[in-house]
């Protein structure tokens, strides 16, 4: 019997609180100058367009918020980081990028693993907030695994499915391989969308000799 092994994550509920969520989401909802999301070249850190792959409107301008997130997301995923059996590592920085998912909103199978100037990403999480009640389906994260056994090729990767959750922080290894299901929203209003902000955390790394 097949053995499967899904990559390692926590879901944090009630994250920021209510008050803060909901505050957000009104920011968020504004259009603080967002734009068609880009893909970045891991290789030569070029950014190109492609909506085949990822369909979803960004910014990086958080305002007020970002303080408030970079903070409490560094200091949380320190907390986690044995718990996801990743190795003790140097905090560099905290990157954020605000994604919006309106119907059709998408991103296929991708990592998150980016190296530059002497720091990798280690860690990734989505804080995920939206308008209540749910305006749109789909949109869950999709975490591929893979089986214990070399043997086992024949089968498809395993997987799990992960629904966002109004305020809630969803950490995994930025090694794993993910997608973001598409999204279906009747009323493609603006505010309707599936809101979050990608977290990347960043790690030192050691200089060669």
């Amino acid at each position: 019997m097949p053995i499967a092994q899904i990559p390692p994550h926590r879901l944090i509920r009630n994250f920021l609180g209510r008050q803060a969520s909901a505050e957000l989401l009104t920011y968020a909802s504004a259009s603080p100058e967002y734009a068609s999301s880009t893909l970045l070249d891991a290789a030569t850190h070029a950014h190109t367009r492609d909506d085949r792959v990822r369909f979803s409107r960004t910014t990086r301008k958080l305002g007020e918020f970002e303080n408030l997130l970079r903070n409490r997301v560094a200091e949380t995923v320190l907390t986690v980081r044995q718990e996801l059996g990743l190795p003790e590592f140097s905090l560099h920085h905290v990157e954020l990028e605000m994604a919006s998912h309106g119907d059709g909103g998408h991103y296929h199978d991708h990592t998150d693993t980016v190296h530059e100037n002497n720091a990798g990403r280690i860690m990734s999480a989505v804080y995920y907030f939206f308008a209540e009640p749910r305006r749109f389906s789909g949109g869950e994260l999709c975490l591929f695994g893979w089986w214990r056994d070399p043997a086992d090729t024949a089968h498809d990767p395993p997987h799990q499915y992960i629904t966002p959750e109004n305020d809630s922080l969803l950490i995994f290894p930025s090694w794993a391989v993910h997608e973001v299901m598409p999204v279906v929203c009747p009323s493609d209003d603006f505010a309707d969308a599936r809101f979050s902000v990608n977290c990347w955390i960043w790690r030192t790394l050691r200089q060669k000799d």
